[in-house]
C-alpha cells in the first residue's frame, strides 16, 4: 500500500497535480535534527524566529559584500588613481567644450 501512495504521489507531482513539501526536520535523521534549531520555524512566529531571521539576513549581508567588496575597492582605486587625476586636470586646462555645450540654444 505505501509502494502505491508513494508511486500515485510521485505521478501527480510529475503532472503539476500537486505539490509536494516536505520538512526535513521532522525527520529523524540525526543531521536534520541537529540542523533545525539555526532556521527559522514560519509557522509559528516568535521572538526566536525573528532573531534567526535577522541572523540570516546578517549572515547574507556579509556574504554579499564578501565577494563586491573587490570589485568595490578596485572601482575606488581606478577612480582615484592618478591617472585619473592628470586625465581630469588635462580635460579641465583644455578647450574642450563640455559635451552638453551647444545641445540647448536659445530659439530665435
Amino acid at each position: 500500500m505505501s509502494l502505491a501512495t508513494t508511486a500515485g504521489l510521485a505521478h501527480a507531482g510529475r503532472a503539476q497535480e500537486i505539490t509536494i513539501a516536505v520538512d526535513p526536520f521532522d525527520m529523524a535523521f540525526p543531521a536534520f535534527q541537529g540542523l533545525s534549531g539555526l532556521f527559522p520555524l514560519y509557522t509559528w512566529w516568535t521572538v526566536e524566529t525573528w532573531w534567526l531571521t535577522y541572523f540570516w539576513f546578517a549572515v547574507a549581508g556579509v556574504a554579499t559584500g564578501a565577494v563586491a567588496w573587490p570589485e568595490v575597492t578596485g572601482i575606488w582605486r581606478r577612480l582615484n588613481s592618478r591617472t585619473a587625476l592628470h586625465d581630469l586636470r588635462d580635460y579641465a586646462r583644455s578647450n574642450i567644450p563640455a559635451p552638453a555645450a551647444g545641445l540647448f540654444k536659445p530659439r530665435g
